[in-house]
């Protein structure tokens, strides 16, 4: 399902860049929520690795799986070229993981934004056919300044 999700969100964001040709640099991470019981692999000790592989790529887009709040903003305050849409898998600003999508905000604008879920019922929270978690996907209409 994580494939499809990634699947779905890349092919709405390359779509709106057809018709004319240009070398984009996208990436994705799962971020891995931060759970203090992960030993050496908890989220404080990979943080800094992180955003360091993004600033050396610097991808035009990057999006993130299972991201909780706190690391959304950590990103983003370290990487201050960058803004990012989506909203928690619970539909919620502040809660639950984030499937975000994180833009070069020196190139791109958004024009509009949503998050759906993949589900018979995308317009609310919802568990899709054999899911145990909802799934959910952030589309972003993205324009160059």
């Amino acid at each position: 399902m994580k494939r499809l999700h990634f699947t779905v969100l890349m092919t709405l964001l390359l779509s709106s860049f057809c018709g004319h040709t240009q070398d984009l640099k996208v990436m994705t991470y799962n971020l891995r929520f931060d759970n203090p019981a992960d030993g050496e692999n908890k989220w404080d000790l990979r943080k800094e690795f992180l955003t360091g592989q993004i600033a050396f790529y610097e991808p035009d887009f990057f999006g993130t799986q299972e991201g909780k709040l706190h690391q959304l903003k950590y990103i983003d305050s370290t990487l201050v070229n960058y803004n990012w849409i989506g909203l928690g898998r619970d539909n919620s600003p502040t809660g639950g993981e984030y499937s975000a999508l994180f833009y070069n905000s020196d190139k791109y604008k958004v024009v509009k934004q949503a998050t759906f879920w993949l589900s018979e019922t995308p317009e609310k929270v919802s568990k899709g056919w054999d899911a145990m978690f909802e799934r959910i996907c952030t589309l972003g209409f993205i324009r160059e300044y």
